[in-house]
């Protein structure tokens, strides 16, 4: 899975969200954004949770786009691809939860 769904530590009122794909470096696809979004919108309407962290597992945080997939995509898909990168960074600043890069390695 590329996405390690939301730890909750209820005690110190903290979620941990893993990007956990270290064989293709992290990289953001469609399916990880969706994922990412969707858990980040759940987290903001918690009353349990004041801090989410977003961490990865190996060597590198995240590589960013997953050119994969867009090799073979036309202009207006991979506007969509941007379009929806930039709405799960919207989700992440509009949550009222302070959020965390937890970083090591390439970023």
């Amino acid at each position: 899975m590329a996405l390690t769904l939301v730890e909750e530590f209820a005690e110190e009122r903290i979620a941990v969200i893993t990007l956990n794909n270290p064989a293709r470096r992290n990289a953001l696809s469609r399916a990880v954004l969706a994922a990412l979004e969707d858990n980040l919108e759940s987290l903001g309407k918690s009353q349990s949770v004041n801090v989410v962290i977003i961490r990865s597992e190996g060597p590198v945080f995240s590589a960013g786009h997953d050119l994969h997939e867009i090799l073979d995509q036309n202009l207006q898909e991979v506007r969509t691809l941007f379009q929806q990168c930039a709405q799960t960074m919207a989700v992440i600043r509009r949550l009222p939860q302070v959020v965390l890069a937890e970083v090591s390695g390439i970023a």
